[in-house]
């Protein structure tokens, strides 16, 4: 699907709601396509006006001439035979904005102030999938793709048409033969809404990575939007970005919410986190006394022993204690476990380091990440150190 460029952006208050009217607009390239040597009665120039007229009327394409769309004009001129249509495809996609269509206006003069004009819309993104198989030669593989292009493609009847009545002769075409691909690229009239809820001002509203407008609290009518799968985004300062897609129906309304969670503290987190650090703290100071108690219980004998064995001390008491084996001189077969003094001395002073660091630093208005760090690095250190001065 081509890239949409949003025209205009527009804020209104309505009963009961706001509303955006995004307008989105889909660059497009009108050819005008002369028999050589002939003299239409309608200059090209207005051709091109009365197409883009009808089309923004009826569709979301925005038709321009090659020069307005950045496309060699001379280049375009000289698509001819066989290939033209190839040719203006591959001119088309080579200019400086990426295009979604071709409206190829073709003109044969019949006199009286009047011409003999037939319209083929092309889907310039699915005209530029059309490949030849490798394993024909030149000729054969220009005509598939010119067929392949062709098939695609919508055309019109010709039609006799004089100057006064190109709107109304546009205006038709897009009605009845032209209506099915516009529908089918998702650009045909109407288009859809969307409907969007939200507790927060101020909300950014982002579709397809481009910024279309600020919610206000409550509800939020987007008007105008193409159809087809789109991906919203709603940002604010402060807040977590949310991002979910969504399905645009023609002429239906969508609805979604914006729920955006807030990543500025309230009062209360850091008074949770002072609490649990002295919390933390408590039980590893309880578990610092378990640890020493247990020491003076278990290194003074052995908890099991053979006759004429040795026992030696246990070293640092550990959760997991077993007796199910001798002790040896490497004392793997009892005492195993995670040791205490470790646990202890970890939680104990990861309590105490965002306890005391949630006190003494100043509050930057955010929630207290960095005394949640500061008492889990002490924590580690303690840990660490308690490990090393294990006897075992």
């Amino acid at each position: 699907m081509a890239v949409a460029f949003p025209l205009a952006v527009a804020l209104a208050v309505v009963p009961g709601a706001a509303r955006l009217t995004i307008g989105e607009r889909t660059p497009a390239l009108v050819v005008v396509a002369l028999p050589k040597g002939a003299a239409p009665a309608t200059p090209a120039t207005e051709l091109t006006r009365a197409a883009d007229v009808a089309f923004r009327e009826r569709t979301g394409l925005d038709f321009r001439a090659p020069d307005q769309a950045g496309v060699d004009a001379e280049r375009i001129a000289r698509c001819d035979g066989p290939g033209r249509l190839a040719c203006w495809v591959e001119t088309a996609r080579a200019g400086r904005d990426r295009l979604a269509a071709i409206l190829v206006v073709t003109v044969l003069p019949v006199g009286d102030g009047r011409d003999r004009v037939a319209l083929t819309l092309i889907d310039a993104e699915r005209a530029s999938l059309c490949r030849a198989e490798p394993s024909l030669g030149e000729r054969e593989a220009r005509e598939a793709v010119e067929d392949c292009i062709f098939t695609g493609a919508a055309r019109t009847r010709p039609e006799v048409v004089g100057r006064a009545d190109l709107d109304a002769f546009f205006r038709r075409q897009i009605e009845d033969p032209l209506a099915p691909l516009l529908d089918r690229m998702g650009e045909l009239a109407p288009f859809g809404r969307l409907e969007v809820e939200t507790e927060t001002p101020d909300v950014e509203l982002w579709i397809d990575q481009s910024l279309r407008g600020t919610l206000s609290t409550g509800t939020t009518r987007v008007e105008e939007l193409r159809a087809g799968r789109r991906m919203l985004a709603f940002r604010r300062p402060g807040f977590a970005p949310l991002v979910r897609p969504i399905h645009i129906e023609r002429g239906a309304t969508a609805t979604a919410a914006a729920t955006l969670i807030s990543l500025e503290a309230s009062p209360e987190s850091r008074r949770v986190v002072l609490y649990s650090g002295v919390a933390a703290a408590a039980v590893g100071a309880a578990l610092g006394v378990y640890a020493i108690a247990r020491a003076s219980a278990v290194d003074s004998g052995c908890l099991a022993t053979t006759p004429g064995a040795t026992c030696p001390s246990l070293g640092a008491p550990r959760f997991g204690l077993s007796t199910d084996a001798t002790p040896t001189t490497d004392r793997a077969a009892v005492n195993d476990g995670v040791p205490i003094p470790m646990v202890a001395a970890g939680v104990g002073f990861a309590g105490a380091g965002w306890a005391l660091s949630t006190l003494l630093l100043e509050d930057d208005g955010g929630f207290p990440w960095r005394e949640l760090l500061i008492g889990v690095g002490a924590g580690a250190v303690a840990a660490t150190v308690a490990v090393l001065a294990d006897p075992r």
